[in-house]
């Protein structure tokens, strides 16, 4: 991957802010100024305010999610632990174990043993990405 900014660290650093941690609304601030920077070159208004810039960094976050996501039910792979510490910024996802591809149609089938509820199952995956 071109880099490792994760969803995960935006959330990390939100409820930081959102709980008044000190330094938790400067450091969101930097990290989503860094990301926009990073991960949104052109597809950004950096004149814009920056509430602004984060609606548009989030639609296009979700416009990769969804792609990404597409192409996974369409061949049929299944990421198997789809949370938002193994989703990147990017729209792409990390750490992917474990996973699979399905051999026989099952709507809810996953790789990863430990999901008992198959919350990341097959059909799932656009739940999850979401």
């Amino acid at each position: 991957a071109p880099s490792f900014l994760r969803v995960g660290h935006v959330e990390l650093w939100a409820r930081r802010a959102l709980r008044g941690d000190a330094g938790g609304g400067e450091g969101l601030e930097v990290l989503v100024r860094y990301a926009i920077q990073r991960e949104f070159d052109g597809k950004v208004d950096l004149s814009a305010p920056l509430g602004l810039q984060l609606v548009q960094m989030l639609r296009e976050f979700a416009r990769r999610q969804a792609r990404t996501t597409a192409h996974w039910i369409r061949v049929g792979y299944v990421q198997g632990n789809m949370n938002s510490d193994n989703c990147l910024l990017s729209g792409r996802t990390m750490d992917y174990g474990p996973f699979g591809f399905i051999e026989r149609y099952e709507r809810t089938w996953s790789p990863f043993t430990s999901d008992m509820e198959r919350k990341f199952g097959f059909e799932r995956q656009p739940i999850a990405a979401q």
